[in-house]
């Protein structure tokens, strides 16, 4: 019997030894991810570590069948990662958004920043705003969407092949991460 088997059974049997073992047979991960997510704080991370294996005991505990793992590391690992990977998100849009608004607070009464400022915000409107509607709707997918797949979905986004959705997706990403990064650069050069 694997070790993943034993704590299938100790915990549908409400076995609190095999739960809190489980928990401390995988708490390596945290160190593991908090060596690569720099940015990420390691209570954080150890937060969604306990998310992960709590999920975990209720799916088992949920008596429903599902396909267990074959890698539990790799399984856990890559839960607590989706949840990393969603936090840096937030932790750069709040960055950004901090910047953004420290810039426009510290503007005096001259007239040139205020300009400056104004441009700032024109441009990063227009470039949401000029990012065709097809273009949104792939971003939308691709970033934000849950279980998207491309292969499928190209159709539906009204692309005539899956080369032709790829294509698409790199020149509008491509497109936004260069006027994004025109616009961002100004915002991080300014001198205050």
């Amino acid at each position: 019997m694997s070790d993943l088997q034993k704590y299938i059974l100790g915990i549908k049997n409400n076995d609190q030894r095999s739960e809190n073992q489980l928990f401390h047979d995988y708490s390596f991960i945290v160190k593991e991810l908090k060596r690569y997510y720099r940015d990420v704080e390691e209570e954080t991370i150890l937060n969604f570590y306990t998310d992960a294996i709590i999920y975990f005991i209720n799916l088992i505990r949920s008596n429903k069948e599902f396909n267990e793992p074959k890698n539990l590391k790799a399984y856990i690992k890559t839960m607590v990662s989706n949840d990393i990977k969603e936090e840096l998100k937030k932790i750069k849009a709040t960055r950004l958004a901090n910047k953004a608004y420290q810039i426009y607070f510290d503007v005096t009464n001259n007239a040139e920043k205020n300009l400056l400022i104004t441009a700032y915000v024109e441009n990063i409107l227009k470039m949401i705003k000029g990012l065709s509607d097809k273009c949104w709707a792939l971003m939308e997918r691709v970033y934000f969407g849950k279980n998207y797949n491309l292969t499928a979905d190209f159709a539906q986004l009204g692309y005539k092949n899956i080369n032709s959705a790829r294509n698409a997706k790199s020149e509008c990403l491509s497109t936004y991460r260069q006027k994004a990064n025109e616009i961002f650069n100004k915002i991080n050069n300014y001198e205050h």
